[in-house]
């Protein structure tokens, strides 16, 4: 186990770079930018507070005890709010565009 614990804070140090490299760059972004993640981020938040609200309506219905999710967002996806989850991290791409290292912020969290 603690090999594990390790491992997991070895990449949670690696997708910190994701947001570490916008958060020190040396210029401000420009309004559109800081716009789009503005709307990448609110998409992201509210995709995952619905689907898990969908689950959550559907868990409490007890006719569905050992039925599989396919209402809402579930229909499309196994796991919509995992995907709203990595749709979050996209939102650091932009901040991080015109900072020389931008390629961490946009290869490491799909890759991890």
């Amino acid at each position: 186990m603690f090999g594990f614990f390790r491992l997991q804070a070895v990449i949670s140090m690696l997708l910190s770079l994701a947001f570490f490299v916008p958060a020190y760059r040396a210029t401000l972004p420009g309004a559109a930018w800081v716009a789009l993640v503005a709307v990448i981020w609110v998409i992201a938040i509210a995709g995952e507070a619905l689907a898990d609200h969908q689950l959550r309506v559907f868990k409490a219905d007890p006719s569905n005890h050992s039925n599989v999710c396919r209402a809402g967002l579930w229909r499309y996806s196994r796991y919509p709010n995992y995907f709203f989850e990595c749709v979050h991290w996209i939102a650091y791409i932009p901040l991080a565009i015109s900072v020389g290292a931008w390629i961490f912020a946009m290869l490491l969290p799909p890759v991890l």
